[in-house]
C-alpha cells in the first residue's frame, strides 16, 4: 500500500531544505571583500555593503582571499592572522596610527601575506607599520611607511624560514636613536633563517636604511638609501648565523656615519653600486667582508675604505 505525503509537509519540507542550503552558503567567507570609508563593519563587505576597517573585513574574508580598497581613507590598524591580500587601486588608502603597529603578521607557517598600494604612517609616535611574528611569505607592493620610531618593517619571524619581499616602496623618516631602528629591519629569531629581496626601494631619512641581523639573506637592487641620521646599508652578525647581502645597481649617498658596513661574520657583495658623500666611511669592515665585483663607484665620502677584496665578473 504507497502513502501519500501531503502538499503542505512536501512544501514544509523543501522549505527546510533551501533554507539549510541558503545558511550554509552564508557561513562560507567570501574570497573577496571590500572596505569603503562610508562602509560599515557590520555589513556583509561586498562591493554594494562594503565593511569600514580593515579589521572588520579580515573576520569576513576567506583564507586565502583577498581584501580590495574602494575609495581613499584610513582603514584601521589590523592584525592578520591568516593567507590574504589586501590591495588599494588608485585610491590613496592607509592606516595611520599613534601607538603600536599599523599591521601585525601572526599568520601560519605557509601563509602567503600581500600588502599593496597603501601608506602606513605612524605619526611619530607609533613603533612599526608592519611587524611581522610569524608567517611564510610577505610581499609588499608600492607602499609608503613614514614616521615611525622604530621601523617601517620590522621582519622578526621565530617559528620558521620566511620570506619578504618588497617591491616599488618608500619608507621615510623611520626610527629612533636606536641602531636597530630605521627602515627595514630584519632580525629572525634563534636558528630561524630568511630571505628578503628588495627592488627598487627607496630609503630616505630614516635612522638606518637596511639592516640585516643573523641567519638574513638578503638581496636589494635597483634601489636608493640616502641621508640615514646614521648608515645606510647595515649586516651585522652577532651570533653564528651569519648574515650574507647582495647590493647591486644601488645609491648609498648622504648618509650621516657610514654608507655601507658589515659586522661579525657578515659577507656584502657590492655590484655597480655608488656609494658617495657619507659623512663617515664609505665601506666600513667591523670583522665583516665587503666584496667588490670591481664595477663600483666609491668616492667623495668622509673616508671611502676599501673592499676586502674584489673578484672579477664572470
Amino acid at each position: 500500500m504507497k502513502t501519500r505525503l501531503p502538499i503542505r509537509l512536501l512544501v514544509s519540507l523543501l522549505f527546510i531544505v533551501i533554507v539549510s542550503v541558503v545558511c550554509n552558503a552564508q557561513a562560507v567567507p567570501p574570497q573577496k571583500t571590500f572596505v569603503s570609508g562610508t562602509g560599515s563593519d557590520l555589513n556583509p563587505c561586498t562591493r554594494t555593503a562594503p565593511c569600514q576597517t580593515f579589521a572588520g573585513a579580515l573576520a569576513n574574508t576567506a583564507a586565502g582571499g583577498e581584501i580590495d580598497v574602494l575609495d581613499t581613507a584610513d582603514y584601521g590598524p589590523v592584525t592578520i592572522n591568516q593567507a590574504v591580500s589586501i590591495v588599494a587601486k588608485g585610491v590613496a588608502a592607509g592606516i595611520s596610527v599613534t601607538s603600536g603597529s599599523a599591521i601585525t603578521v601572526h599568520g601560519g607557517p605557509t601563509d602567503l601575506i600581500v600588502i599593496r598600494g597603501l601608506s602606513l604612517d605612524g605619526s611619530g609616535t607609533a613603533t612599526s607599520g608592519i611587524l611581522f611574528n610569524h608567517g611564510g611569505i610577505l610581499q609588499i607592493d608600492n607602499c609608503a611607511f613614514n614616521n615611525f620610531t622604530g621601523n617601517g618593517v620590522d621582519f622578526n619571524p621565530d617559528l620558521n624560514p620566511s620570506t619578504l619581499e618588497i617591491r616599488d616602496s618608500t619608507f621615510r623618516n623611520n626610527g629612533g636613536a636606536a641602531s636597530t631602528t630605521g627602515g627595514v629591519y630584519t632580525h629572525p629569531g634563534a636558528s630561524v633563517g630568511m630571505k628578503v629581496t628588495l627592488d627598487h626601494v627607496h630609503f630616505d631619512h630614516n635612522t638606518i636604511g637596511l639592516r640585516a641581523d643573523d641567519g638574513s639573506t638578503v638581496t636589494m637592487k635597483d634601489s636608493d638609501i640616502s641621508q640615514s641620521t646614521l648608515t645606510g646599508v647595515f649586516a651585522n652578525t652577532i651570533g653564528s648565523t651569519s648574515v650574507t647581502m647582495v647590493v647591486e645597481n644601488c645609491n648609498v649617498s648622504q648618509n650621516l656615519v657610514d654608507g655601507v658596513t658589515s659586522k661579525g661574520a657578515s659577507t656584502i657583495f657590492l655590484s655597480n653600486t655608488s656609494v658617495t658623500r657619507n659623512g663617515g666611511m664609505g665601506l666600513r669592515e667591523t670583522g665583516g667582508t665587503i666584496v667588490s665585483f670591481g664595477n663600483n663607484r666609491i668616492a667623495s665620502n668622509g673616508v671611502d675604505g676599501n673592499p676586502t677584496f674584489t673578484t672579477p665578473q664572470k
